[in-house]
């Protein structure tokens, strides 16, 4: 019988563009790593346009495939059987040892990296009383996926877990956490913040109507340049490739703009 529990998944992805300067927050990584992240870049992308249909059709939203992705594997390093199976067939990993290990590459990659700023956090919380978490899955998931794996009590879980999120994010999300009734809290946050290439004026950032997907409008302020920038089209679908500055690493905002 397959034992239901209650987990909450929190992914905090932080992306700041700041049109006075030429800091933004994606990254660069050296040639190995980033030759790791790539090859499988199928898998990837199956798993993110699965998450994108089961996403709200009449809403605005920002998220990241990675940070899901990886915050479930965390669970699946901790599964067993058909449970296991279920989860690495969602995942559409079919070598968890394989992708661990591209994980902890990635990680270190992006932290190695001087130009930009782009960390990945994970931690997983279990309340106290609910079971125990063993040393060698809390060893496993700090080696490959520098996880805070930790225990907590009712009376300072949501503070633990908010500052947990508030020191990873350089203090941009404070707050995750809100209600103490969990049994399983799994988080993963990612901050990134770099230069722009061709940097935005702060004199040109303007308000203007922003359309969200419902067709109300917001007034919001809109950045603005006027340069050459990589441009292509696709299927009906627009791309434009941004590049960030970096030491020499090819490393972009691809913005698509469908029909």
């Amino acid at each position: 019988m397959k034992k239901i529990i209650a987990l909450f998944l929190c992914c905090c992805t932080v992306v700041s563009f700041a049109g006075c300067s030429k800091k933004n927050e994606e990254t660069q990584l050296p040639t190995d790593a980033w030759a790791v992240e790539v090859q499988p870049i199928a898998h990837s992308a199956y798993f993110a346009d699965n998450v994108c249909k089961l996403l709200p059709k009449d809403e605005n939203y920002v998220y990241s495939p990675l940070s899901v992705r990886v915050a479930f594997a965390m669970v699946a390093n901790g599964a067993q059987a058909e449970t296991k199976a279920e989860l690495l067939s969602a995942l559409n990993i079919s070598d968890l040892e394989a992708y661990n290990t591209k994980i902890k590459m990635l990680m270190e990659a992006y932290d190695e990296e001087k130009s930009i700023e782009l960390h990945v956090a994970n931690s997983l919380w279990i309340r106290s009383g609910v079971g125990e978490i063993s040393n060698a899955y809390a060893d496993r998931m700090h080696t490959y996926y520098d996880a805070t794996v930790a225990v907590v009590t009712p009376e300072n879980a949501v503070h633990e877990i908010n500052a947990w999120a508030s020191k990873h994010t350089n203090g941009k999300i404070r707050e995750i956490a809100t209600n103490r009734d969990f049994e399983f809290f799994l988080a993963n946050a990612t901050y990134m913040k770099a230069d722009w290439e061709t940097p935005f004026r702060a004199s040109d950032t303007h308000k203007k109507l922003f359309q969200n997907i419902d067709g109300t409008t917001v007034k919001t302020d809109f950045m603005y340049q006027k340069s050459y920038f990589e441009y292509g089209e696709c299927d009906g679908i627009q791309i434009l490739k941004m590049p960030y500055l970096t030491d020499g690493a090819d490393i972009s905002m691809y913005v698509l703009l469908g029909e």
